[in-house]
């Protein structure tokens, strides 16, 4: 973040500067007392659990001189050298002052949403965009109503170009995201079924991503899989804005084609846009990566970036978290892919177990969650397909997964190559009394699961 005064931030967030200096400057922004440090402005946000003002003093204690705060009578539990601001509600206060900061800066702005791929998709936007811009990104999975702003504050005014996530679990969310950081930009990566269980339908959800188009105009891009049939729905001639259409489908203006997977070496595919046709090889597991990448090159080619620059930059992407990343786990093999699992993308990181080089091919999945009313039927498509592979064990984890391991079942797969466990726990105490050198073991589930924690049992 860039120096900023606290009576900047006073202005900015409509507050009143109540102690300390209006020249105190904040050079970063912090929201866990725990992870303050000098020159900090701390946000003493009041949460469900949890309220930032009974760590003002420890906030201050690691370094902060400047903070945001709603309630004024806990200004008397922090020295006066601290610059307070009072508002009316710190995570709206926080929202308001990135909007307000972002603002000044003149930089492309690229917003990335979706039921899943939606982090595949940025780091790969952000790997092409470092090709022809000095460039930034979200963080981590900072694309919440309060890690987007953090991510906002994290630029500066060096940056050209920059790519952002939003995420949301409620309708009204991505609309406040958008109103605050004003992409020029957009993606949708899928209209699926994650959050079903809070939504209701896919059209709530369909509704709730489109929110990311709020205030567009014809200067503006959407860039949206053309093969999901909620997003084919949007007609070009109807909406204010320009819209991409990337994926398989023949009339896709980004197309992708004949998809090969390589297992663990990556994927190939034929990347086609704008008359010019490239044979791309990547790094980066999984058939389905194949779409988010056409998703990538689409957003990019929007603001004006060359075709080497896209496939150069695509072949240089660094993925965030555990997304079907290969591990060494001494004699054994890992594709660590526990950060998050909808059913494309569990089908599709089986299908990228069996592509790959092992003695024996094992699956460890766990249950796919939010799925609402679907959630049965999900699980079971799993397993259905799961029986269609040449696996050599398959060991599942809790009450969902069990339906994965039934339908496998009903479809033909062998009940000798199953396993099953009621928790992760249960199965890393005797994880590698199943376990023989040279084998390749898959880790596929939901984020809650926390499958990744395998890895260090499989170690032992």
């Amino acid at each position: 973040m860039e120096e900023l005064r606290a009576r900047q931030i006073a202005d900015a967030v409509k507050g009143k500067l109540i102690r300390g200096s209006a020249e105190e400057v904040a050079k970063d922004v912090c929201i866990d007392s725990r992870n303050a440090k000098n020159g900090d402005l701390f946000c003493a946000m009041v949460g469900e659990f949890n309220d930032g003002h009974k760590f003002m003093k420890a906030a201050y204690d690691n370094g902060c001189r400047m903070m945001l705060i709603s309630k004024e009578e806990m200004a008397e539990t922090v020295p006066e050298d601290c610059a307070l601001v009072l508002v009316g509600d710190a995570m709206y206060a926080l929202q308001e002052l990135s909007a307000w900061y972002i603002a000044r800066f003149n930089m492309k702005k690229i917003a990335v949403t979706g039921s899943v791929g939606k982090t595949t998709t940025r780091d790969m936007i952000y790997a092409i965009l470092r090709r022809g811009f000095n460039a930034g990104t979200s963080k981590a999975n900072l694309n919440s109503e309060t890690g987007m702003p953090l991510t906002l504050l994290s630029f500066d005014s060096s940056m050209q170009a920059v790519v952002i996530e939003m995420g949301m679990d409620a309708l009204g969310q991505i609309s406040r995201l958008t109103e605050i950081a004003r992409p020029d930009v957009a993606v949708i990566t899928n209209i699926g079924y994650s959050h079903l269980e809070k939504l209701g339908t896919r059209e709530n959800i369909f509704k709730a991503k489109m929110e990311i188009v709020e205030g567009f105009d014809k200067s503006k891009f959407l860039v949206a899989n053309a093969d999901d049939d909620m997003l084919a729905t949007i007609d070009k001639n109807k909406v204010a804005y320009k819209i991409i259409r990337a994926g398989k489908a023949e009339d896709a203006d980004v197309r992708v084609s004949a998809v090969e997977n390589l297992g663990q070496d990556g994927i190939a595919f034929d990347l086609v846009c704008g008359g010019e046709s490239h044979r791309v090889k990547l790094k980066i597991m999984g058939e389905h990566n194949a779409l988010n990448a056409a998703l990538a090159a689409a957003a990019c080619k929007s603001i004006g970036m060359n075709f080497d620059d896209i496939i150069s930059g695509l072949q240089d992407i660094e993925m965030t978290g555990s997304r079907l990343r290969f591990v060494e786990a001494g004699e054994v093999n890992i594709i660590d892919d526990a950060y998050n699992a909808a059913p494309e993308s569990m089908i599709s990181a089986l299908k990228t177990l069996v592509k790959s080089e092992g003695k024996r091919k094992i699956a460890v999945l766990a249950g796919m969650n939010e799925l609402g009313a679907v959630s049965e039927d999900s699980h079971r498509r799993v397993g259905r397909e799961a029986a269609k592979l040449d696996l050599d064990l398959m060991i599942t984890i809790g009450n969902d997964a069990s339906i994965i391991a039934e339908a496998a079942v009903s479809e033909g797969m062998e009940r000798g190559k199953m396993l099953h466990f009621d928790s992760r726990d249960a199965l890393a105490d005797v994880i590698n009394d199943y376990l023989k050198a040279g084998d390749l073991v898959l880790l596929k589930a939901s984020r809650s699961y926390e499958l990744e924690k395998l890895i260090d049992s499989i170690k032992k």
